[in-house]
């Protein structure tokens, strides 16, 4: 998957990170 990147941070919708098993409501994990 993509993500629009913003200061080298990946940002996730919401739609997206609900999908996702590590989502505990925290920002998505630097790469």
């Amino acid at each position: 998957l993509a993500y629009p990147v913003r200061d080298g941070i990946p940002i996730m919708l919401p739609s997206e990170a609900r999908s996702l098993p590590f989502d505990d409501g925290l920002p998505p994990p630097r790469l």
